[in-house]
């Protein structure tokens, strides 16, 4: 489990910021909590893995994939909150 930790930083990161987002929500039910919490890490794995091979293959600079990852992966945990508190 650390492992992945240490191979998906930036997931982790975003991931870390879901549940101190979702633990201040107090709206929402725990079981939705961890539906946002489960969906960001599932799609910030799914956007990093590849972005890592590119940094690796030198096709993509670290700090572009690094920043990508982190801003789809922010923009899909705001959006599946958002849904989730609003309906």
């Amino acid at each position: 489990m650390v492992e992945k930790l240490k191979q998906y930083p930036v997931t982790t990161l975003t991931v870390v910021a879901m549940v101190l987002l979702t633990l201040l929500l107090g709206d929402l039910a725990w079981f939705r909590k961890l539906a946002v919490v489960l969906l960001t890490w599932w799609v910030g794995v799914g956007f990093e893995r590849p972005v890592n091979e590119m940094i690796a293959q030198e096709k993509l600079g670290k700090l572009v994939g690094k920043g990508f990852v982190l801003v789809a992966t922010a923009v899909f945990a705001a959006v599946v909150t958002y849904v989730q508190i609003r309906f």
